[in-house]
């Protein structure tokens, strides 16, 4: 089985609450994670519900990975076009997992991923309450996904790259 080799730079949180930034003179050296994490497919998928809502369509992203943590890790969002989508379902060997944060045992386990993401158009009969991504201060190269992790109770999260999406045919409302 090959094995994602993880490089990892450190990034900081600022003392904003909830704003996460990567000052390059804060960057600690690259160092190897405590975690082995195995792509075994990486996808997105749309969604379109029809055009009575304001809500275009939801696109999911959804991840199957191969995981051996030395260390108890959470994974917290996936980082994909420049947004940070919080994970909203988590399947650890094939059992549903508690939201948010639930954590990543030790030892080797088959980890599923998923998150999604809204997106709107400006008219339409009814609208729906718009939920705007956070941005993720980092620039993921287009077709990209990245998985945030927080190792232990530090507050210090690692970002491991899960490759290029591949991209199912979408699903129609009526």
């Amino acid at each position: 089985m090959k094995h994602v080799h993880l490089l990892i730079a450190i990034l900081f949180f600022s003392c904003a609450p909830g704003k996460r930034t990567a000052e390059p003179s804060k960057l600690a050296d690259v160092i190897t994670l405590p975690i082995e994490v195995t792509p075994v497919l990486v996808t997105c998928q749309d969604m379109y519900p029809g055009t009575y809502f304001n809500l275009k369509k939801t696109r999911t992203y959804r991840a199957v990975l191969e995981v051996n943590a030395a260390k108890a890790a959470d994974a917290t969002a996936f980082l994909i076009d420049s947004v940070r989508l919080p994970i909203s379902r988590m399947l650890i060997d094939g059992e549903e997992q508690r939201m948010p944060f639930p954590e990543v045992p030790t030892g080797t386990h088959r980890i599923e991923l998923e998150a999604t993401r809204n997106f709107y158009q400006d008219h339409a009969p009814e609208m729906v309450d718009e939920v705007t991504p956070k941005l993720s201060g980092d620039l993921t190269p287009a077709g990209r996904m990245e998985l945030e992790f927080l190792i232990g109770s530090t507050s210090t999260f690692f970002l491991i790259d899960l490759g290029v999406l591949k991209v199912l045919e979408p699903v129609r409302g009526r």
